[in-house]
């Protein structure tokens, strides 16, 4: 931190001289610049490209902003003439004037700045004024950063911000600033609020998957052994949590079979069937602390959103027992709460068992898939059950044949009680997870599985919250409450 001692002698008026006198100086400097960006655009610019004139208009641009912004430091003053009391209630007194390096989008500056001081205590407060970032990079800057930075590595953010700008950061300076805002995400959200009731949708749903997330190579101790099967360094999981609200969409079971293609996925509806609705305001959050602490956010957020508990709640699952038991732990423990097996998945379950039966690609296979999803979606997940386990017995498969058909028949019968489709379809429920799982691959995988990309967990940590706040459209509401 640099001092700027004050003349001996010098006193208030002769300092408001100083800086009325500093302020003049600055002024006329933008006034020269402005002159000489016109000159330049009747003059020289005429016998250049487009392209080229914007480029030299908007560096010039930059110069002059860098000046208009000290100009304004300048009319602003130091605070020298502002009464400052202690803890005691006591006065002040002036002590000096002190500077701080400011990185601006404009480039550095010198912010100078009053300093009151006395028997310990002291305070500068034009820094409360300003509202100056403790770190020193500007708020718009940071805000500006971080906007890359969700999306790029932080080398890519200097290197990108001293292509546009002109200015020379630190990629770990752009790391510390991720670390300071990511932690505020939480106390956003908490502060935001839910939707308005009039732009919901009717009924309440909540889906919870996981992404693994690459984790920096730590010395492991010499004397540390890895049990056995233990991987060193593996993935740390990411939980993904999404909530939202949806209107009914009603369908039969031919609407659904005519969405999903031969390969079990869903596909774009033809005119002939009812449109989708819309997921309403969607909120995405990753967390990885574990599944508990993403369950209990998902249960603040499902509270918030229907605090008498009055719209019908559905929870969207892969399989994974572990989510369904913390769902029906956390999420029907004050209201009733109904559990959908992601039919996507149960269809993949099909396509594991039907190369026991039918030559892979074929049109046998997709007929034989197809026959079963049928009756998975009237309700008979007990007769694909049992056909699957009667075929085991009945046909001669090899050993990794009768696994897949076994392994397909447990599935389904585990989650028997969350494969009521015939019933989710009359109740106008989603029957997909989709929402979620597009999640874990735009919220996590796209920025945290980049080429040759290892993490720290407070790191990781820090940009999937401030991932979350993008992708859910609240990216300048947060910033304003920084």
């Amino acid at each position: 931190m640099r001092t700027r001692s004050l003349p001996q002698g010098t006193g208030r008026r002769q300092l408001h001289e100083v800086e009325a006198d500093k302020g003049a100086e600055l002024e006329r400097g933008a006034v020269d610049q402005l002159e000489s960006i016109l000159a330049y655009l009747r003059g020289e610019a005429q016998s250049e490209q487009l392209h080229e004139v914007e480029r030299s208009t908007f560096q010039k641009l930059l110069s002059l902003g860098l000046t208009l912004v000290r100009y304004f430091l300048a009319e602003k003053g130091t605070g020298r003439d502002t009464s400052v009391q202690d803890s005691q209630g006591l006065e002040l007194p002036y002590h000096s004037t002190r500077s701080c390096r400011y990185s601006s989008i404009f480039g550095l500056l010198d912010v100078p700045r009053a300093y009151f001081w006395r028997d310990g205590e002291g305070v500068a407060p034009l820094d409360a004024e300003l509202n100056l970032p403790e770190r020193r990079y500007s708020y718009l800057l940071q805000e500006w950063a971080k906007l890359i930075g969700v999306d790029e590595s932080f080398e890519t953010v200097t290197d990108r911000l001293e292509k546009f700008l002109g200015i020379q950061l630190w990629s770990q300076g752009i790391r510390n600033i991720a670390l300071d805002a990511g932690p505020d995400v939480d106390a956003f959200y908490e502060q935001k609020g839910p939707p308005p009731p009039e732009e919901e949708g009717e009924i309440l749903v909540a889906a919870v998957d996981g992404k693994g997330v690459p984790l920096r190579k730590e010395k492991t101790p010499r004397k540390a052994r890895l049990g056995r099967g233990e991987k060193p360094n593996k993935k740390k999981e990411a939980v993904v949590s999404a909530v939202y609200t949806i209107d009914r969409h009603h369908r039969d079971v031919e609407d659904i079979l005519r969405e999903i293609d031969a390969d079990g996925c869903f596909i774009e509806p033809s005119h002939e069937l009812p449109e989708r609705p819309e997921p309403c305001h969607k909120r995405l959050r990753a967390t990885l602390a574990g599944k508990d602490v993403a369950f209990e956010e998902v249960r603040r957020q499902l509270d918030a959103r229907d605090p008498d508990a009055a719209k019908e709640r559905v929870f969207l699952s892969d399989g994974d027992p572990a989510l369904q038991k913390r769902a029906q732990t956390y999420l029907g423990a004050t209201s009733k709460v109904t559990i959908v097996l992601d039919l996507i998945h149960a269809v993949e379950r099909l396509w594991d068992a039907v190369p026991a039966f039918h030559p892979e690609g074929s049109r046998e296979s997709a007929h034989w898939v197809m026959q079963r999803l049928q009756m998975l979606l009237e309700g008979k997940v007990a007769r694909v059950v049992g056909g699957l386990r009667q075929s085991v017995t009945k046909r001669k498969l090899s050993a990794s044949k009768r696994r897949a058909v076994e392994s397909a028949a447990n599935y389904m019968d585990n989650n028997r009680r969350f494969m009521r489709y015939d019933e989710y379809l009359a109740k106008g429920y989603p029957i997909a997870t989709g929402v979620v799982e597009g999640a874990c691959g735009h919220l996590v995988r796209d920025r945290m599985e980049k080429t040759g990309m290892r993490w720290t967990i407070e790191g990781a940590q820090a940009i999937l919250d401030l991932r979350a706040v993008d992708k859910n459209g609240d990216w300048q509401e947060f910033w304003r409450y920084r």
